[in-house]
């Protein structure tokens, strides 16, 4: 049971900074606070939601195109070509994951 309280006093300018950045990482501020005293490494769970769903959407056209490819047996350049893309695609999205979760751990976003 969650009854004891813990109260610290913070300057304005760092209560809300406090909150900026419970805010973009999507969290509320005393879950904020317990993961930075616990060393977790936080994840914005809007963003990282938004990847699964783009995921998800790219492996269902790869998944589509090779069923395609499979039942018909045609296989050609423009087919290859689109799963090449989807890939790429998914592959720029988790990149582009890890790149801003990598900027907010070091301080730069």
């Amino acid at each position: 049971m969650k009854d004891n309280f813990i109260k610290i006093r913070v300057t304005a300018e760092e209560k809300v900074l406090f909150k900026e950045k419970a805010d973009k990482a999507g969290v509320s501020l005393t879950k904020y606070i317990k993961e930075c005293v616990s060393k977790k490494r936080l994840v914005n769970s809007q963003l990282l939601l938004s990847l699964i769903r783009e995921i998800n959407r790219i492996g269902c056209n790869i998944n589509q195109a090779t069923k395609i490819m499979n039942t018909y047996h045609t296989y050609d350049d423009t087919d290859y070509n689109y799963i090449y893309r989807e890939f790429m695609e998914l592959k720029v999205k988790v990149d582009e994951f890890i790149n801003k979760e990598n900027a907010k751990r070091n301080g730069n976003s």
